[in-house]
């Protein structure tokens, strides 16, 4: 159906969200398309020790993880501090889709860098195609404000 094509893969985007000497941050986002009913969106970050050249999963970067999710603190600190919605339309939106439980199973975490200022985003990733619109960056905060979280190791890569 799409022969000679790369299925879309040559349209996706890539932006690097943060760069500093230890770590870096970036999305990658598109819409693929190889047969079937459907194509695939996605929207995925990653954050990459630089040094070590390696990728870092939540279990990499914070103290509260079970088998690469969010532990229980961990994700009642998200599911706290998120943004809510306050249209009803969104509202019901958000319970459709069942963001409390995506949290618990598909949290993500990336880093953005505006000038001096190191912002913690949490949002959701690798979600089926069908709810893949539910993926949402849901909080972004100040490293600082995060800190606490942190593994000691991820702690004194990222920047004061």
């Amino acid at each position: 159906m799409n022969g000679g094509t790369l299925g879309g893969y040559e349209d996706s985007t890539f932006e690097v969200t943060s760069l500093t000497p230890r770590l870096m941050s970036w999305r990658e986002s598109g819409s693929i398309f190889c047969g079937g009913a459907h194509p695939t969106n996605y929207s995925d970050a990653y954050i990459m020790d630089v040094r070590r050249g390696v990728l870092l999963g939540l279990q990499d970067i914070f103290l509260d993880t079970i088998d690469g999710k969010p532990g229980p603190s961990l994700a009642s600190f998200v599911k706290q501090r998120r943004k809510k919605p306050s249209d009803q339309t969104d509202i019901d939106h958000e319970a459709e889709c069942g963001i409390d439980d995506l949290i618990d199973e598909n949290l993500a975490a990336s880093l953005w860098r505006e000038g001096d200022k190191q912002v913690l985003v949490f949002g959701l990733q690798t979600l089926p195609h069908a709810i893949q619109a539910c993926a949402d960056d849901l909080l972004e905060l100040p490293v600082s404000e995060a800190r606490a979280l942190f593994k000691p190791e991820f702690a004194s890569l990222v920047e004061p």
